[in-house]
């Protein structure tokens, strides 16, 4: 429109009960919307300003919330039809606005792929440690078993050993990933391109943010070293099918 700050808007409209709702207001700041259509014709207004604009005194057309928790989104909405009367509807943000549900719910599938991905990988990298550690040290275990030691303890220290090079692991990629999600935390990586003007049209802002909430990392460990205990189960029963004197021609 070519309005600056300083510069006074006329509205033209139509308030409560039909009457008519007319006023001056003047630019006190420009701010920027991703969604090119909010960007190009939404205005902000004090309330009290916009209730005598529209003839609302005291009245409100629809009071939106914001959770700190979106775990509760279901809680709360469940809480508030049961409170308020029959008149106030309630909506959800995945009832407004179906279509982000949907791409939310398409993003996560693909990411849900992608770590299975990534599990499968460790996987076959700490198979393919365990089963080198293993395969190398055959005439060493051999050699412990001619002189008395029995297998099952074998097993153990092997198992023991496999376990604690993958906790250092898990310790060494926590104290290297946690200071960089934090910072893309909050300085979260900028979107261009395509992608950017896809998030733009949809009303989102084109940032890829790193969400800082320990309820999404405190599984990972956990799953790596079960990862660990399936992976590591042909090696060590190759342990246990040790032939003495084969393995000691080694």
């Amino acid at each position: 429109m070519g309005v600056g700050v300083g510069d006074s808007i006329a509205f033209i409209g139509q308030g409560y009960q039909g009457v008519s709702a007319i006023g001056l207001y003047r630019v006190a700041g420009i701010i920027k919307i991703p969604n090119p259509q909010l960007n190009s014709g939404l205005a902000y207004m004090e309330l009290s300003e916009a209730q005598e604009l529209f003839n609302l005194e005291g009245r409100l057309t629809s009071i939106v919330l914001r959770l700190n928790d979106n775990k509760k989104l279901e809680e709360t909405t469940k809480e508030l039809t049961d409170v308020l009367p029959s008149d106030y509807e309630i909506f959800t943000w995945s009832q407004e606005m179906p279509q982000l549900k949907q791409l939310i719910e398409s993003k996560a599938g693909g990411s849900q792929i992608i770590l299975m991905i990534l599990y499968i990988v460790v996987g076959f990298g700490i198979f393919g440690t365990a089963l080198m550690m293993t395969a190398e040290r055959i005439k060493e275990f051999a050699i412990m078993i001619a002189v008395g030691m029995q297998k099952s303890k074998i097993i153990i220290v092997v198992a023991l050993e496999m376990f604690l090079i993958a906790i250092v692991g898990i310790f060494g990629s926590i104290v290297t990933s946690f200071p960089i999600m934090y910072y893309l935390h909050l300085n979260p990586m900028k979107l261009t391109g395509e992608i950017a003007n896809t998030y733009e049209s949809i009303g989102l802002e084109p940032i890829m943010p790193i969400a800082w909430d320990i309820s999404y990392y405190y599984p990972q460990p956990v799953i790596v070293l079960v990862i660990t205990f399936i992976a590591i189960m042909y090696p060590l029963y190759g342990i246990r099918k040790i032939k003495l004197i084969k393995a000691m021609k080694k």
